[in-house]
């Protein structure tokens, strides 16, 4: 009879039992694919989340001084170090000058022009026309310079289409004055953008100080290589592409902004602490007053310092989930070889040898796993998502075949199957090896393995040292933590259970020594039946235990997590806070006073608007 033959008669001799441990295989896998596939999202969904902050902190910024007509030689060095980082990044230019007065007005007024690359695809013209590039004959006594406003700056300035300014040299005395034309108006369409940081009048139009200033006046592209601009301040801002950033793309990003920030720091001649570079500059001669910055080295870090705690604190559920799917394996396993011990008996008496056993406990280990990780496969991915959308999760736009590819879900059932595999074979193999009526003992000498072994001692022992270790660790300052530490929970529970099944027996004998003690039948038999009993219901009474200390521990969990979405998010609120403004209206600063019912701990400056309106009394 071939191994083939054999093994499909085994396999059809008691289903039932061969389907309690399919499914025991099949849920172990899917519940820890599950948790993996969910621990991997929340992770890329914090990464997100931290990155969500405006673009002047996740990008990197290139400052510098530039005399007239240097502005595009400039532009094409410092875009070819840009270009480094990758071709779908957004990169934005602004340039200022901010050494002209406003004729007519007070002498302490201020007058800002700008030229801002690519300004049309970034704003909405309200009113008129972009200006064109000035032609020759454009400069101080000569015909008016074309420029845009804000809308806020033309409200304030009181000027509309064709409106005329005449913009005084502040800086060389004497100078002819710029005369400049507005030829429209408009609005910035993203006003979170880092290029409306690099010149935040066009959000506000104007600004209250001891000089106010006005603008920008925004000219056409070439403007500020004419000799008339003057020297002018530009800032050069590269920023990532992609907002759907998962943390597998984090290494990469870190590249890119690391050979963005070396490719500036060598195209304007500066080293990593500001000083100039012995070298010089790459392509030219050294920015004057050259500053590279960026907070995103810094953001990708705590990205990624997120992630990993989120992995982390993650590691210690999938233990738990693990040590149960292994007990419901084993105890599944052990039933079916306890209806196949005459079986497995009778083929080692009719000369069939541990290898050749174990090649069929192999093939039907195989049948089951293979089944339970396909299931796994195909349902982890879908419960991952209806559990993350019951509680309100997003984890992204990638869909359930994206997922089916995940690293996660196959490091997840890799392990879970190789675990099943073993303890199908171990299981099958231990059976028939003991003499005919030594079978009715087994259980009660898996309780004195698991009690009088010490094992149950070894636990305890080594979960409180797991607790002492977990309550000297350091969250904020480290993550990662040793494997005792992540197991201490699972270490603890199961010395618990065993420590249980030590006890049990104890308190069973007591059970059926009182009852057998009482008058009538009925008491005597249970008690009796109790203590009997109880040897062959090892499993069973181990896998009530694990799971009723993991669903308290789950409980405890949830409690704990809401408690502290709760008090950050008090924290982050603060105290109840009212803006009351002066009876000038806007003329007079307004004050910021508590409510009634507030109490206050934190006092900080408030700043509406551009003012200083005191501080939280």
């Amino acid at each position: 009879m071939g191994v083939g033959t054999l093994l499909r008669r085994r396999l059809l001799t008691h289903p039932v039992a061969l389907v309690a441990v399919a499914t025991s295989v099949l849920m172990s896998m899917v519940v820890v694919a599950t948790l993996q596939l969910l621990s991997s999202a929340i992770a890329d969904a914090s990464v997100r989340t931290t990155l969500e902050v405006p673009e002047d902190r996740r990008s990197v910024a290139l400052t510098a001084g530039l005399r007239p007509g240097e502005l595009t030689d400039v532009d094409r060095r410092v875009r070819a170090a840009l270009a480094r980082g990758g071709p779908d990044a957004v990169v934005t230019r602004t340039s200022t000058v901010t050494s002209r007065g406003i004729e007519g007005r007070a002498g302490t007024d201020r007058a800002i022009l700008a030229d801002v690359a690519d300004l049309p695809a970034r704003a909405r013209l309200t009113a008129g026309d972009w200006p064109k590039e000035p032609g020759d004959g454009v400069g101080p006594g000569r015909a008016p310079l074309e420029v845009v406003l804000p809308v806020a700056a033309a409200e304030a300035l009181g000027a509309t289409v064709g409106t005329r300014f005449t913009l005084p040299d502040l800086v060389i005395s004497g100078a002819e004055p710029l005369d400049v034309v507005v030829t429209g108006t408009f609005e910035p369409t993203g006003v979170d953008e880092g290029l409306w940081v690099d010149d935040p009048l066009d959000l506000a139009g104007a600004t209250r100080s001891d000089f106010p200033t006005y603008g920008p006046f925004v000219t056409a592209p070439g403007a500020f290589d004419r000799t008339f601009a003057g020297s002018s301040t530009v800032t050069w801002r590269w920023l990532p592409a992609g907002t759907d950033v998962s943390t597998a793309d984090l290494p990469a990003i870190r590249a890119g902004v690391d050979e963005v920030v070396d490719g500036l720091r060598h195209a304007a001649g500066i080293l990593g602490n500001g000083s100039a570079d012995p070298d010089g500059a790459v392509g030219g001669s050294p920015l004057r007053d050259a500053r590279v910055s960026s907070g995103l080295p810094d953001l990708l870090d705590a990205a990624a310092l997120v992630s990993q705690r989120v992995r982390v604190s993650l590691l210690t559920p999938t233990v738990l989930l693990v040590v149960l799917g292994t007990a419901s394996l084993v105890v599944a396993a052990a039933l079916l070889a306890s209806l196949r011990d005459s079986e497995t008996r009778l083929m080692r008496t009719r000369g069939a040898s541990t290898r050749q056993l174990a090649v069929l406990a192999l093939g039907d280990a195989l049948l089951v796993v293979v089944a339970g990780a396909a299931g796994a496969v195909l349902l982890a991915p879908l419960l991952s998502r209806a559990v993350a959308g019951s509680a309100g999760l997003a984890l992204g736009s990638e869909g359930v075949r994206a997922a089916l590819t995940s690293a996660p879900l196959w490091w997840a059932v890799g392990p879970m199957a190789l675990l099943a595999t073993l303890v199908i074979v171990t299981t099958t193999l231990r059976v028939g090896r003991v003499r005919d009526g030594a079978g009715s003992r087994r259980a009660g000498r898996v309780v004195r393995l698991l009690t009088g072994s010490g094992l149950d001692v070894l636990l305890v022992g080594l979960g409180a040292l797991a607790v002492v270790q977990l309550r000297r660790y350091d969250a904020a300052g480290s993550t990662t933590v040793d494997p005792l530490t992540t197991a201490a929970p699972a270490v603890v529970i199961a010395g618990l259970s065993v420590l249980c099944l030590r006890l049990l027996p104890v308190l069973t004998r007591q059970v059926a020594r009182v009852t057998g003690e009482a008058r009538g039948l009925e008491p005597a038999w249970g008690g009796w039946q109790l203590s009997r009993r109880l040897s062959g219901q090892v499993g069973t009474v181990l896998l009530v235990l694990l799971a009723v200390a993991m669903g308290s521990l789950a409980l405890s969990h949830s409690a704990t997590a809401d408690r502290a979405v709760e008090d950050q998010s008090a924290f982050e609120t603060g105290a109840p806070v009212q803006v009351v403004v002066g009876p000038g209206g806007g003329s007079e600063p307004a004050t910021v006073a508590a409510s009634a019912s507030a109490s206050v701990r934190v006092r900080s400056p408030i700043r509406i608007s551009g003012r200083s309106v005191g501080r939280v009394s």
